[in-house]
């Protein structure tokens, strides 16, 4: 059960892991949606990774419901926030248990 407990314990850190950079990206990308950042390469693979995620929340909440203003990057922060402590800490806690 060692084993088992390690394993969980290391996919729940991975886990927290990229939640947490997830979360930075969504930060940047936001930032640079405030700015006018010229097209390179950084901004083009920051917007392929977090588009996706973000027109997923914006089906569920289109933008004119909200006045104009999207708010899809802090629910989109707010959601992953709750997988993290929720889902991550609960393999965690699993993995504790079995070492």
């Amino acid at each position: 059960m060692f084993i088992i407990g390690r394993l969980f314990l290391a996919l729940g850190n991975l886990l927290n892991f990229l939640i947490n950079a997830y979360i930075i990206l969504i930060i940047i990308h936001s930032i640079m949606s405030w700015i006018n950042v010229p097209r390179n390469q950084f901004v083009v693979i920051i917007h392929s990774l977090v588009e996706p995620f973000l027109m997923k929340i914006r089906e569920i909440i289109p933008i004119r419901l909200a006045g104009g203003i999207d708010f899809t990057p802090l629910i989109g922060i707010l959601l992953l926030y709750f997988i993290n402590d929720f889902l991550v800490k609960i393999i965690i806690d699993i993995g504790r248990s079995l070492i």
